[in-house]
Parts: C-alpha cells; sequence; structure tokens
C-alpha cells in the first residue's frame, strides 16, 4: 500500500478484525476522533510508520493483533484516554512497543508484550492515571518502561521487565505519584528501578536482581 491501511475520521462503534494491515506506506490503523471501535486479531505489521495510532479517540479496544517490525511504534495513543489495549504483540519495531502520549489518561494497558523495541517497551508521556498491568518488556534498548514529562498517578503492577539495555523502569522529569508494585526487573543491564527527578513514586514488593544497581535514585 502507499498510505494508510485503514484511516478512520469521525468513525463510532466499528469492528476491525481478522485482517492484514501490513506493508502500507504509513500507518496500518489510524483513528482520528473515532470512538467506541473494536480493532481485534489483525496483523499490523512492517508499516513505514506506526502500526496503530489513536488520536484523540476514546474507549476503543485494541485486542490480540501482532504490531512488528513497523517503522515507527507498534501502538500509539495520543490524547487519547479510556481505552484499553490488551493481549497485543508489539516486538521489534523500530521506536516503542505500545507508547501512551500527550494527556492520553485513564487508559488500561494490560497482558501485552513489548519486547525488543529500538527505544523502549512502553513509555508514558505526559499522561495520568494509567494502568499497566501485565505486560512484558524484555530486551529493548534503554528502558522496558518509562514514565516522564508530568506522567502523573499511573499504576505499574504485574509486569516484566528483564534485560533491557538501560532500566527495567525509569521514572523522570516531574512524574510525580506512580505506583510501581509487585513487578519483576531482573538482568537490566544498568539499574532494575531508576528515579531521576521524580518525586513521590512508591515502589512495593519488587523484585529487583541481576543489575548493576537495584534501584538508583537522583534529585528526587
Amino acid at each position: 500500500g502507499v498510505y494508510d491501511g485503514i484511516y478512520f475520521t469521525n468513525v463510532d462503534r466499528s469492528l476491525i478484525t481478522s485482517d492484514s494491515l501490513s506493508a502500507n506506506g504509513d500507518v496500518g490503523v489510524y483513528f482520528n476522533l473515532s470512538d467506541t471501535n473494536s480493532v481485534q486479531n489483525n496483523n499490523v505489521s512492517l508499516n513505514t510508520s506506526d502500526g496503530i495510532i489513536a488520536f484523540s479517540s476514546s474507549a476503543d479496544t485494541f485486542n490480540g493483533n501482532t504490531l512488528m517490525s513497523n517503522g515507527g511504534s507498534g501502538i500509539v495513543l495520543f490524547t487519547s484516554s479510556a481505552n484499553t489495549v490488551t493481549g497485543n504483540t508489539a516486538n521489534s519495531n523500530a521506536v516503542y512497543g505500545v507508547s501512551l502520549t500527550s494527556t492520553s489518561n485513564n487508559n488500561t494497558i494490560s497482558n501485552n508484550t513489548a519486547n525488543s523495541n529500538a527505544s523502549g517497551g512502553f513509555p508514558v508521556s505526559g499522561s495520568s492515571n494509567n494502568t499497566l498491568t501485565g505486560n512484558t518488556a524484555n530486551s529493548n534498548t534503554f528502558e522496558g518502561f518509562t514514565f516522564s514529562s508530568t506522567a502523573n498517578d499511573n499504576v505499574l503492577t504485574g509486569n516484566t521487565a528483564n534485560s533491557n539495555t538501560r532500566y527495567g523502569v525509569l521514572v523522570q522529569a516531574s512524574a510525580v505519584r506512580n505506583r510501581i508494585a509487585r513487578n519483576i526487573f531482573r538482568s537490566n543491564q544498568e539499574a532494575g528501578v531508576t528515579i531521576l527527578n521524580a518525586d513521590t513514586a512508591t515502589l512495593e514488593l519488587n523484585d529487583i536482581a541481576l543489575s548493576d544497581s537495584g534501584v538508583r535514585i537522583e534529585g528526587s
């Protein structure tokens, strides 16, 4: 394809399922101002840009999709809230696995895999009150999980981030009141958990081992 595989603007209550949305000239699936849609069990790989983008879209469900070797990220939520991202595989993308940015709030990100991505697994930037649970982020360049730029009041629980080239999880840049509980952070190159210039993070009952440092805190 020469452009997007599927592009929705102001489309609600639709189902995209069991399609191949791969090798497009831009994005595999693009939602713009589109709510309460479901994207499930699709192959969204080898696109020039991102696999799936939700822009200013809410209450959408992304479930069971394969998003591999895209030129951008696997899934991007941009100013998109109250979405559910569950059971997807977002590996070997050129940027991130699953990215939340620019006031993408109150999303549920669960049981996804984001391994071997070139810039990280699950970054959350400028987005709050999200729940990330049961996800796996292994062998990514840089971090498994990142909270930055006023990513506040998020919950990271029951996840695994092993063998990333820098940290299992990084909290930085005025991201506050994030709760990190019952996760596994093992064999990350520099540290299991790093907190840089970010206040009031809560660490509870995490399994942190086999890194140069277990927990690193600076300027917080």
